[in-house]
């Protein structure tokens, strides 16, 4: 096998490629950021040609700082926020009349991708 190519046959041109595999395959966001906490939630993943990849809490925090940045000492909005903000500027501007746009936010990126960011979005934040 090919040094960039990881064990699920796609290949990684560099090691933002090898961050990407370990993220998708480890990360998820925790339904409740607080509880996950005292878990043990400590899992491996093998990458070939790169080895073991092992988080722990790393595996969680990674996707609830789109939503909560300060955590990662990032002084921003979370992304519940922004978009929040997003769609008050265009109501502001007349370009909208109801809270329809809620409904047609779409997420790109792997992180937008991981296990539980559409529901922690929708139930926890958006409402």
């Amino acid at each position: 096998m090919d040094p960039s190519t990881v064990s699920d046959g796609t290949t990684c041109k560099s090691t933002s490629g090898l961050s990407i595999q370990v993220t998708k395959n480890l990360c998820y966001v925790a339904l409740d950021y607080e509880a996950e906490l005292s878990k043990d939630t400590e899992a491996s993943y093998e990458v070939a040609a790169a080895g073991w990849f092992t988080l722990a809490k790393e595996r969680f925090q990674t996707g609830e700082i789109l939503f909560q940045p300060r955590i990662a000492g990032i002084r921003a909005m979370g992304l519940h926020q922004v978009v929040a903000l997003c769609i008050d500027h265009c109501h502001d501007a007349e370009l909208t009349t109801d809270e329809s746009w809620y409904k047609t936010v779409v997420l790109a990126g792997v992180t937008a991708c991981l296990p539980g960011v559409a529901v922690t979005a929708v139930e926890f934040y958006w409402i």
